[in-house]
């Protein structure tokens, strides 16, 4: 049954006074006296009383303070740090109230420092894993931070690297641009020399006809036979020089194609045989030229050999025979001088094409320069960031190490308390 310090008291000063009132009834009866019986009762009852009052109030408070120095010790092992000392009480007052809320307070206190403890070793580990993640992280941040500035500086020597390449393009485009207008120019000249040899081979055709007409003569005609053999042997020999100069004219178109095919240095090569088609070009006049006067020689020694018609028969046909292989050679010259008119044409129209695709590639290059130096400022900009990050990850480092630090001590703090009976902290 639970009693009240405060229903105790009651009870004890309730015990006082029937003991007063046993006391005086025994006295009344025991004494017939009444003066004897007023004079030993009052006495009696005080000491009867007192004793009664003192009695209880020392088993009261020797309770009380019983239970309280049990308190008492529990707090200070509690404040020493051990946790599993409780209370023991049988009081059913007020005392042992406080001795249930005390004992349950270090259950909580128990329960608490082992959460703590717990979430302290928790802590402790997810810091040194945050510690360690974050110096991984910062070692691979540095590296990537590494890459990305070798990148950038790549991009840089890139860029640089295709500005000199667009430069020398655009040095180059000019130069195709200046071939390809001598090329068009040699091509007008070539498209005037082969209307030139066409025309120069209808009027030496148109020569041959009447010389055709003037041998007819010089068949009624004997006289001069000699000079006429003269001249005839010098336009054989001119021939000759013709027909050489045909002949190297023909090696120097091959040679020519040739060099037009290697066009890499910029067809160089065909300016030097377009200059020497040139120089055969006027030997070939310079010989018609002198074919020419030589014909106006014939003309007039024609006149004087016309009673020697029967002598000279034989030297009119060779002399006929000349004039066709004289016939011939132009046509050859004139067919030489078309192909290689063609093929000049041909020349200039790959050199056209040529600078069109120079000038496509200097476009081409300068966009790679263009997205270069983009690419070169975005991995500036990317490596400015990495170091930033770097700088962010070092930070969660140290502040992991504070972290676990703080755990330790936390950690060191929680173990002075005791929790278990086996005294494991």
């Amino acid at each position: 049954m639970k009693i009240s310090i405060a229903n105790k008291i009651i009870l004890a000063f309730l015990a006082v006074i029937f003991t007063v009132v046993v006391v005086n009834g025994i006295a009344m009866i025991a004494t017939r006296n009444i003066a004897v019986r007023e004079w030993v009762s009052a006495p009696l009852s005080a000491f009867s009383a007192l004793l009664i009052g003192a009695i209880l109030s020392l088993v009261i408070s020797r309770s009380v303070t019983r239970e309280l120095r049990n308190l008492v010790a529990a707090a200070k092992v509690m404040g020493s740090g051990d946790l599993t000392e409780e209370v023991r009480t049988s009081s059913q007052d007020e005392i042992g109230e406080l001795a249930e809320s005390f004992n349950q307070m270090l259950a909580n206190l128990r329960e608490i420092v082992k959460e703590v403890r717990s979430g302290v070793v928790t802590v402790s580990r997810s810091a040194v894993e945050l510690s360690n993640s974050a110096q991984e992280m910062n070692a691979s941040t540095e590296e990537i931070a590494t890459t990305v500035e070798n990148v950038a500086k790549g991009a840089e020597q890139q860029a640089a690297l295709l500005e000199r390449a667009s430069k020398l393009m655009r040095e180059l485009a000019n130069s195709s641009n200046e071939i390809a207008a001598r090329a068009r120019s040699a091509a007008e000249a070539a498209s005037e020399a082969g209307y030139s040899a066409q025309t120069g081979s209808k009027v030496a055709q148109e020569a041959m006809e009447k010389l055709k007409g003037a041998f007819d003569v010089m068949e009624s005609s004997g006289r001069g036979i000699r000079a006429f053999s003269e001249k005839v042997g010098q336009v054989g020999t001119i021939v000759d020089v013709i027909t050489k100069i045909a002949q190297q004219t023909h090696l120097l178109a091959l040679n020519a194609t040739i060099e037009a095919a290697r066009a890499g240095e910029y067809g160089k090569g065909f300016a030097v045989v377009a200059e020497e088609v040139r120089k055969l070009a006027a030997e070939v006049t310079s010989s018609a030229e002198k074919i020419s006067e030589i014909i106006k020689e014939i003309w007039a020694e024609s006149s004087k050999v016309s009673s020697s018609v029967e002598t000279a028969s034989r030297e009119v046909s060779s002399g006929r025979d000349l004039l066709a292989s004289i016939g011939k050679a132009l046509d050859d010259i004139v067919l030489v001088v078309i192909d290689e008119v063609k093929k000049v044409q041909e020349i200039s129209q790959l050199t056209q094409q040529q600078t069109k695709g120079v000038e496509q590639m200097v476009a081409t290059i300068d966009d790679i320069a263009r997205v270069a130096m983009e690419n070169a400022a975005s991995a500036q900009e990317t490596s400015a960031a990495t170091m930033e990050q770097t700088a962010s990850m070092e930070q969660m480092a140290d502040a992991a190490q504070r972290l676990s630090s703080l755990g330790k001590q936390l950690d060191q703090s929680i173990a002075k308390f005791r929790v278990d009976e086996q005294g494991i902290r």
